[in-house]
Formats: structure tokens, sequence, C-alpha cells
């Protein structure tokens, strides 16, 4: 009986709550401004509430400040921000600013903008939403990206060692490498002698016909359409030698023959002059050097077998 009597006047207040409110029994708080906030109320006690009439809000107080009830919705009717938000872990930032989406940072430049690693799984898609096929690469279009397989943008590179040719002369050289093209154009930097053709053999080799003049050294650049082997750190820099000391003949006596081969300008085994005291090539002689043994640069000494006592030069032992 009494439970019963309980739940008919539970039904009942929710009645006369949906049917009228009597403003009587609604609960009412103090309003001041904040000023009289903050001067009045000298010794505010934990709990107490009190409605602000500057900006409308309430306030409890929390034993240390007058802490409002209301906060801001971020998002509107649609779900949209409806300001600038930001997300700080242990200095792990999420921030949307200005539209932009920060990862890594609080102020995003971007429209997406990452500061620290980024792995990806999934494929990239370009502007046309294109994930492109093996072997292609992401390029920019100034308004966009687009997958684009590299044709006349790829990178050369020079693999040959130093390459000597001697002073005053015409020789054809061979650029050994790769990522050469049709259109390669090949240009030696301060170059004092001709270039008088170029042959591209194949992606791997360039024959260059050039005359020299005077002893230097020279750096050599190939262009693919303006893209340049020296994208390479130091590729093609002081590759070209051309030297007065290639063993030739008497005035143009080489140190030895190891130093003719490391300086590039060994044209093979045979006779080379060398002039070992360095200086005046007045006291240089002819020696047989042999350029393909061993890795080369041998100086060929010889005995005569039916002279055992007595050594000469001739053909015979090798002695570097």
């Amino acid at each position: 009986m009494f439970l019963r009597t309980i739940i008919l006047f539970m039904l009942m207040f929710i009645t006369q709550i949906n049917a009228a409110i009597d403003g009587n029994y609604v609960f009412s708080l103090e309003s001041a401004s904040q000023s009289q906030i903050d001067n009045n109320i000298t010794s505010p006690q934990a709990g107490m509430m009190i409605h602000n009439n500057n900006d409308n809000k309430v306030y409890y107080y929390d034993g240390t400040n007058w802490v409002t009830t209301v906060h801001s919705n971020i998002y509107d009717s649609d779900g949209n921000l409806t300001t600038d938000r930001e997300v700080n872990l242990n200095t792990h930032y999420l921030s949307f600013t200005n539209g932009n989406v920060g990862i890594g940072t609080g102020v995003p430049t971007a429209t997406l903008d990452i500061n620290g690693s980024l792995r990806v799984d999934g494929a990239y898609y370009d502007k046309d939403g294109d994930v492109g096929t093996v072997g292609q690469v992401l390029s920019s279009t100034v308004t966009g990206t687009d997958w684009v397989t590299p044709t006349n943008h790829l990178i050369p590179y020079i693999s040959n060692s130093l390459i000597g040719v001697p002073v005053t002369s015409t020789k054809v050289i061979t650029l050994i490498g790769y990522n050469f093209i049709t259109s390669s154009v090949v240009s030696i930097t301060g170059f004092d002698g001709t270039i008088n053709s170029t042959n591209v053999i194949s992606p791997t080799q360039i024959e260059l016909n050039i005359t020299t003049n005077a002893e230097n050294t020279f750096d050599i650049v190939i262009s693919n359409n303006g893209v340049l082997n020296t994208q390479w750190s130091g590729n093609g820099v002081t590759l070209l030698y051309v030297s007065s000391e290639h063993g030739q003949d008497q005035a143009h006596a080489g140190l030895s023959c190891k130093k003719i081969l490391d300086d590039g300008l060994s044209i093979g085994d045979g006779t080379y002059w060398i002039n070992p005291n360095g200086g005046s090539t007045a006291d240089a002689f002819q020696v047989y050097c042999d350029m393909t043994t061993d890795g080369g640069g041998w100086t060929r000494l010889a005995y005569a077998a039916d002279l055992p006592h007595t050594n000469r030069w001739a053909s015979g032992d090798v002695d570097r």
C-alpha cells in the first residue's frame, strides 16, 4: 500500500512538472557583476554559487577560484569546430589552427603539417587519384603532384677514376657511368682546350673527342636536360688531368711508370720516357713499362742468361 502511494505521488509530480512549472519553486541564485564578486565576496566558501551578469554564466567556488559551470561548445550543430584547438601530450601536438592540421607542431602552416617521421603502409595518390606504377616518381606540377615515368630527368653519374690526357693533343676519352641519355650534354669547367664531339654510345658510355692545351685539372659535368651529375656529391670533380709528364717523348718524361699509370696517362704496355730524379728531362731515359700485370705500373728490368755476372737493360725478369 505504501509503495503504491509513493508511485502514485511520483506520477502526479511528473504530471505536474510536464503540465506547468510554478516559478515559486524554481531555484534562484544571487546575481552580481565580476567586480562585485571580486570585491564584495571577501571570504567565499567552497561550494558557493553565483550568477555573473557580465558574461551571463554561473560560477562556483572550488576553494581557490571561481570556476564557471558553463563551457562553450567547440562544435556547431553540424559537428564543425567553432574555434582553434590543440591537444598537447608531453610535447606531442595535435592541433587544428586556421583550417590547418598540425602533427608534432602547434603552429601548422599547411593543410597538413607534420613535424617528425612519417610511415606510410599504403599508397600515395597524386592529384588525379592515381597511385602510380613501379619505377615512377611523384613529381610536382606546381599546383599539385603527378606520377611520372622518369626518362630525361635521370641524374647522370660518372664512375671513371682520374682521366689523364697529354698537353696539346687530340684524344678520344671514354666516360663510364650510368643514366646517360641521347641528349646528354658534356662540359668541362674552365677548359682551355676544345670539345670536338660528344657521342653517347649507351646509357653507360659516352665518347668525348677533345683537344687539350695547357697542363691543369678540370671538372667534367654532364647535363640531362638540366639535371647534373654534380647532384652526386663530388662526382666529376678534378676528373680530367691534362699533363705534360705523359712519357711519350723525352721533353715530357714521367717520374716513373707507376706515376704515368696513376695519372691516367698510360697508353698500354710499351716504351716510355721516365725521369726518376725529376727536374730537367735532359737525363731522362727510355724504359719498358708493363701497364697490365698485377695492376700495372711496372718498370721492366732484364739480364741475359749467357752473361751471369753482367746486368743490362733488355727483356726478361720483371720488377716494379
